[in-house]
């Protein structure tokens, strides 16, 4: 087949479900030429359709194009695409990429299935070395633009989780010369390998609203907030009642942020 008519492209875009299921019976040739007379779009959408055998036989046939395809798609399409995809085939994807953050976001995809806790891994507001000073931590704190509640980690010299510090725990110590590792505590991190639904029903979200992750070696990832976690919850699985809701979440960090400006300007008073 060589070309599609104007129908067939449009309904191609407007149901590519069911357009990749007119192809479930072509060969994987006959299902490339399909594909290179569709818009790239299109094509992106109508491949996250196909069936996996089917899927591996046009990537590996194409693969020039299949990566100029890959790089155009957005996190979701590519995450879909690298879920049905052998992993030394799917790791040519993602290298092919050029944008350095997408592709850093692709790697956890191929590390972490998207059921498991670190496919919903974010980055914390702030990241220390326990030999860190609180001064700079102050400082920095000041400086975000995020008015959500600030999540602060420490990890040693070869990035292995220490423990968190609640940002309240600084303000006393805001004029000392301590290091961080004196304000750590102890915070039970996820592993980043283990499925939402367990994850969800840690007890440790009654009193928190994010959660350290680390892989298996203990290294720091990033962390989980509550709120995220629940949103990917199969609809079948009801959120726990102890789940905060966004608004909730985002009123505390602005909270914590008025208290830091008022001690910023009692600080400034009292060098006067």
């Amino acid at each position: 087949m060589k070309t599609l008519s104007t129908l067939s492209v449009k309904y191609a875009e407007q149901f590519p479900e069911l357009f990749a299921l007119e192809l479930q019976d072509c060969s994987v040739e006959e299902t490339a030429d399909v594909l290179n007379t569709l818009p790239d779009a299109n094509v992106l959408a109508v491949m996250t359709h196909l069936q996996s055998a089917q899927l591996h036989g046009v990537v590996a046939g194409n693969l020039l194009t299949s990566k100029q395809l890959f790089s155009q798609s957005t996190l979701d399409q590519a995450a879909i695409l690298l879920a049905r995809l052998p992993k030394d085939l799917a790791l040519v994807l993602v290298n092919s990429v050029t944008d350095k953050a997408k592709q850093r976001e692709l790697r956890r995809y191929l590390n972490y299935p998207a059921h498991s806790v670190g496919a919903v891994v974010s980055k914390p507001s702030l990241q220390y070395k326990n030999t860190d000073p609180v001064r700079a931590v102050i400082a920095d704190l000041a400086k975000l633009e995020d008015q959500t509640e600030p999540t602060i980690l420490v990890v040693d010299a070869s990035g292995k989780y220490l423990g968190v510090v609640e940002a309240w725990r600084l303000f006393p110590a805001m004029t000392s010369d301590q290091t961080i590792a004196s304000l750590t505590g102890e915070v039970e991190p996820l592993l980043a390998e283990i499925d939402q639904v367990t994850a969800m029903a840690n007890p440790l979200w009654n009193s928190r609203s994010w959660l350290p992750v680390v892989d298996y070696q203990l290294r720091l990832i990033g962390i989980c907030r509550q709120v995220h976690l629940a949103q990917e919850l199969p609809l079948t699985e009801p959120s726990p009642p102890h789940v905060l809701t966004s608004s909730v979440q985002a009123m505390v960090g602005q909270m914590f942020h008025i208290l830091l400006s008022l001690f910023d300007l009692l600080l400034n008073r009292s060098k006067q």
